[in-house]
C-alpha cells in the first residue's frame, strides 16, 4: 500500500487520548492511520511538529449571502472564513436572495458555490406558498428545509395546518425541516408595546423576544411532528426551557434534534449592555441561567453545535434603533 501525502509526527485523538501517530491519504481520501514506523510509503510527508490532527469540521447552520447580498459577504470570503477556522463542511440556509425555493434558485446557487466556495457546501431549501417544488428540491439535493415561525411569508411559520402539510411532505421527500422557533404573536405584541412607549436601548430587542416565545413555538411544532412523525431539527435553542422540551420529545420516540450555538454558550446578556448592538442576536443571549443549562446540555439532548453565522454590515448592527433594524434582519 502507497500514500500520496503522509501527515507526521502529530497527535491523533482516539477515544479519550492523544495518540502520537500520523494519517495517510490516497486520491483524496484517508487511508491509514496510526504509528509511523507502521505508515506505507508516500510521495510527500508533512511534518505537522506535534500539533493534534482532526477532521474537518462541519457547521450545520450558516447563513452565507453571496447573490443578491454579495456586498455582505460571497461563497468564497464565507467560505475562506470557515476554513481558516477549521471547517471543511458549511450547510447554507436559503433565505437568500433569490431564495432557494424552487430548483431554478437552486440551481443558481449550486453554480455560485461551484464557482466560489473553497470548501464543501450543503445547501438548505425553502418552502414557497404551494410546497409544489418539495419533490424537486430534494431530488436535486439541498439537505433539508429551513422555516422560520416569526414568518408569514413566503410560507406562514405561524399556521399549524401549514407547518403539518409542509412537515408532511419533507417526510415523503425523505429530509428534515429545520426550525427556527419563537412564536410570532407573542413576538409582535411585544414589539408593539416597545415601539410605543419610544424605547430604543439595545436591550429592548432581547425583551421582545422573551424565553416564552422560544418554548411556546417550540411546544407546538413537537405536537404537529408527533402526529406526522416527520424529521424537525431546531436551530440555535437559547432556554433552559427548550433543552426540557427537547428531552420529553426524545423521551417519547420523536425525531426531534437541536443544536446551540458558541454565543448562547459563552456569552450572557450582559454583553448587550457592555457591547451594545453589535451584541444583538436572534435568539437574543439570555440570562446566566439559560447559558448554564445549556453548557450542561451538551451531553444529550443536544446534537450538535452550529454557529448560526450571518454577515451584516457593522453599520447597521450599531443603529440608534435596535428594534427597527433587527427585527428587520431578524426575518431576512
Amino acid at each position: 500500500m502507497s500514500a500520496d501525502t503522509l501527515l507526521a509526527n502529530g497527535k491523533i485523538p482516539i477515544g479519550r487520548k492523544l495518540v502520537e501517530g500520523c494519517v495517510g491519504f490516497r486520491s483524496g481520501r484517508i487511508c491509514y492511520v496510526g504509528k509511523e514506523v507502521s505508515s506505507p510509503r508516500a510521495r510527500e510527508r508533512i511534518d505537522v511538529d506535534g500539533n493534534v490532527i482532526l477532521p474537518g469540521l462541519i457547521d450545520a447552520h450558516v447563513h452565507l449571502r453571496d447573490l443578491g447580498q454579495a456586498y455582505k459577504e460571497d461563497f468564497l470570503t464565507g467560505t475562506r472564513s470557515a476554513l481558516s477556522g477549521g471547517f471543511t463542511t458549511v450547510l447554507d440556509m436559503p433565505y437568500s436572495i433569490p431564495p432557494t425555493d424552487r430548483p431554478e434558485n437552486l440551481e443558481q446557487k449550486i453554480e455560485a458555490v461551484r464557482s466560489k466556495a473553497v470548501v464543501n457546501v450543503g445547501l438548505y431549501g425553502a418552502f414557497e406558498p404551494s410546497l409544489k417544488y418539495v419533490k424537486d428540491l430534494a431530488r436535486l439535493g439541498v439537505v433539508g428545509f429551513k422555516v422560520f415561525t416569526t414568518r408569514r411569508q413566503p410560507m406562514d411559520g405561524d399556521d399549524d395546518k401549514v407547518i403539518e402539510k409542509a412537515l408532511l411532505c419533507a417526510r415523503q421527500a425523505g429530509v428534515p425541516i429545520a426550525f427556527h422557533a419563537e412564536d410570532l404573536k407573542t413576538i409582535e405584541g411585544l414589539e408593539l408595546t416597545y415601539k410605543a412607549s419610544g424605547n430604543c436601548s439595545q436591550m429592548v430587542f432581547a425583551d421582545a423576544h422573551p424565553p416564552e416565545a422560544e418554548s411556546l413555538a417550540m411546544a407546538r411544532i413537537v405536537a404537529i411532528c408527533e402526529k406526522t412523525k416527520a424529521s424537525i431539527h431546531f436551530c440555535h435553542l437559547s432556554t433552559k426551557e427548550s433543552l426540557r422540551i427537547v428531552i420529553a420529545a426524545k423521551a417519547r420516540g420523536l425525531p426531534v434534534t437541536c443544536e446551540v450555538t458558541p454565543h448562547h454558550l459563552l456569552l450572557s446578556e450582559r454583553e448587550v449592555s457592555s457591547q451594545g448592538g453589535i451584541a444583538v442576536v436572534d435568539p437574543p443571549l439570555r440570562e446566566c441561567c439559560h447559558q448554564h443549562a445549556l453548557s450542561d446540555g451538551l451531553k444529550p439532548p443536544v446534537d450538535l453545535i452550529a454557529s448560526g453565522h450571518a454577515a451584516h454590515p457593522l453599520r447597521k448592527k450599531v443603529l440608534e434603533d435596535p428594534l427597527e433594524y433587527l427585527t428587520r434582519i431578524s426575518r431576512t
